[in-house]
Formats: C-alpha cells, sequence, structure tokens
C-alpha cells in the first residue's frame, strides 16, 4: 500500500461491496480490496463474519469517491 491512499469503507455486506466497487470503477476511480480477518470474539458484532472487507482510494480522488457512497447512500457496516 502506498502512503497516498485512503481507507474508503470498512464492510462485511458482499452486495454492499460489490454495488460499491462497480460505481468506482464506471467513475473511473483506483481502488485497492483489502481483506482482514476478524478475531473470533468480536465475530459477533460483525453477524458472525470472519473476514471483513476494506476499501482503499488514492487520496486525489476521495472527493469523487465520497460522493459516490453519499448518491448511493453506502455506510459501513
Amino acid at each position: 500500500m502506498v502512503n497516498n491512499e485512503i481507507e474508503l469503507i470498512r464492510t462485511v455486506d458482499m452486495e454492499k461491496k460489490d454495488v460499491l466497487v462497480r460505481r468506482l470503477v464506471n467513475a473511473g476511480i483506483s481502488y485497492l480490496e483489502k481483506w482482514e480477518r476478524i478475531p473470533f470474539f468480536k465475530r459477533r458484532e460483525y453477524d458472525g463474519a470472519k473476514e471483513i472487507c476494506v476499501i482503499f482510494i488514492n487520496d486525489n480522488q476521495k472527493e469523487l469517491a465520497f460522493s459516490i457512497l453519499e448518491k448511493e447512500n453506502i455506510k459501513e457496516s
């Protein structure tokens, strides 16, 4: 990961992730998808999910990416 990348969203909802990724690609925004393991005792907070998807974007494209989040009414889960 490069220093100019910022975290856009963390989610365990794959449908939400797929919609967001599709919108980012359509808008020409490059992204990085990173998966992090959820510790066993914290899985209850994430509906039992074993991993959480973290989407990173370039800092120069954050205004457009945040407008996509707002337009799609996508919130962190």
